[in-house]
């Protein structure tokens, strides 16, 4: 790997280690404010942080904090000006 997508690693690490403490300023802490992203509970679409916000609503009430939150089979491919990840996630 090389120390781009090691770096997108450890942000990805970051990320879930604070949805795992359900520290939401930390979970949106490196999302554009204009992002868009796609998820399996509806809406499959959100666009915008206010709508990412609005997303954990949902899964915080049933994940409690500690528990699984984990990338498996996490695939990250990165260039010096843009990067993309793949995972699957597990949710415990």
């Amino acid at each position: 790997a090389n120390a781009e997508e090691a770096r997108i690693k450890a942000l990805l690490e970051d990320w879930a280690d604070a949805v795992r403490r359900h520290e939401l300023p930390a979970i949106l802490a490196h999302h554009e404010r204009d992002m868009v992203m796609f998820d399996l509970p509806p809406p499959l679409q959100c666009r915008g942080i206010e709508a990412y916000e609005q997303t954990w609503d949902l899964l915080f009430r049933y994940h409690k904090p500690g528990t699984a939150f984990d990338f498996r089979e996490l695939a990250v491919t990165a260039g010096a000006d843009v990067a993309f990840a793949v995972a699957i996630m597990w949710c415990g």
